[in-house]
C-alpha cells in the first residue's frame, strides 16, 4: 500500500488489526537521514530494554531495524507526496516491523529477486548461504556490502513479506513486513 502524507493513521489501524499489534514502539514517517537512523536505533534499544527482551532478541531486532532504516536512508526517492515510513510494534512473542519507500525499477527487480531466493531456502540452506556470503563479502566504494536483505531474512528466520505497487512508469512503492520472534 502506498502511504501518502495524510494516511499514516489508517496504516497504523490496518497493522494493528492484521498483526494484533499491542503497542507501537516506533513510528517514523518522513525523510530519513543518518541522524534519524542513529536516533531510531537508540530508541529501539531503549524500548527493548524497557520490555525486558533478551539480549539475543534485542540484537536481532536492532540488526534488522538498522538494515531496513539504512536501506530507506540510502535509496529513498524524495517526494513531498509519498514519504517513506518505518513502524515497529509488539506482537505476541516479539515485534513486527513495517516499512515502505519508493524504489526504481532496477531496485525493484533486484530486491524481488533476492528476497524470493532467500525466502525459498530451507533453514539449513539459508544458514549455509548466509555464512558463505559473510566470508566472501567485500565492501564497495560506497560502503555497501550487498548483504542487507540477506541479513534481514536470516535474522528474522525468514518471516518476511514484501510487495511492490506501481507509482508511475519509473517508480514503485516497496512495502516490507518483518516479524522477529523470541526463539524461546
Amino acid at each position: 500500500m502506498i502511504i501518502q502524507n495524510n494516511q499514516l493513521s489508517s496504516l497504523l489501524t490496518k497493522i494493528a488489526e492484521k498483526e494484533a499489534v499491542t503497542d507501537f514502539l516506533v513510528t517514523l514517517h518522513g525523510h530519513f537521514n543518518q541522524d534519524v537512523v542513529m536516533a531510531t536505533v537508540k530508541l529501539i534499544e531503549d524500548k527493548c530494554v524497557e520490555l525486558n527482551y533478551s539480549s539475543s532478541l534485542t540484537t536481532r531486532i536492532k540488526m534488522v531495524s538498522v538494515e531496513i532504516l539504512q536501506n530507506i536512508s540510502k535509496h529513498q526517492h524524495l517526494s513531498d507526496e509519498v514519504l517513506p515510513y518505518f513502524v515497529m510494534g509488539t506482537i505476541p512473542n516479539g515485534v513486527s516491523i513495517y516499512s515502505g519507500n519508493m524504489v526504481t525499477n532496477a531496485a525493484k527487480n533486484l530486491i524481488s529477486d533476492r528476497l524470493t531466493v532467500y525466502s525459498g531456502f530451507d533453514r539449513d540452506q539459508l544458514k549455509s548461504f548466509y555464512r558463505d556470503s559473510l566470508k566472501n563479502t567485500h565492501i564497495s566504494e560506497t560502503g555497501n556490502a550487498g548483504i542487507g536483505l540477506l541479513d534481514i531474512v536470516y535474522r528474522s528466520n525468514q518471516q518476511v513479506e514484501f510487495s511492490f505497487h506501481d507509482y508511475n512508469s519509473e517508480l514503485y512503492y516497496f512495502g516490507l513486513n518483518v516479524s522477529i520472534k523470541n526463539n524461546k
